[in-house]
């Protein structure tokens, strides 16, 4: 049996189709699903605030580096805190980035002996 020409380009359609669906749901996968889910890393950075004794500042509503984390900032009177918290719906809670804000003063050193 000979498979004519209209059956390959039938094939080579539904690959580029198939190809661009998953290339839309990845996109929309990363990019839509951080903004949908804000308020749940809002929510678990009130709720570890509480915890801590922190006041909470707010999220940005991006997760740059994909750990499903979104970064956070708390404060309690003089020292700003880094924080991720979870914004899917299984992650709960947040934890405190320690070196990322108020880092102490660097360290002074020289190249030549005193």
């Amino acid at each position: 049996m000979k498979l004519d020409k209209d059956f390959w380009s039938m094939q080579i359609l539904i690959a580029e189709v198939l190809a661009i669906a998953g290339f839309l749901i990845c996109a929309i996968w990363f990019l839509v699903v951080p903004v949908f889910y804000y308020q749940n890393a809002e929510i678990n950075l009130k709720a570890f605030t509480e915890v801590a004794n922190l006041e909470p500042i707010g999220c940005i509503n991006g997760d740059s580096d994909r750990d499903w984390n979104l970064s956070c900032t708390a404060r309690n009177k003089d020292r700003l805190f880094a924080v991720s918290c979870g914004y899917m719906p299984w992650s709960k809670g947040c934890k405190i980035n320690f070196g990322q804000l108020n880092q102490s003063p660097p360290v002074q050193f020289s190249l030549f002996k005193e």
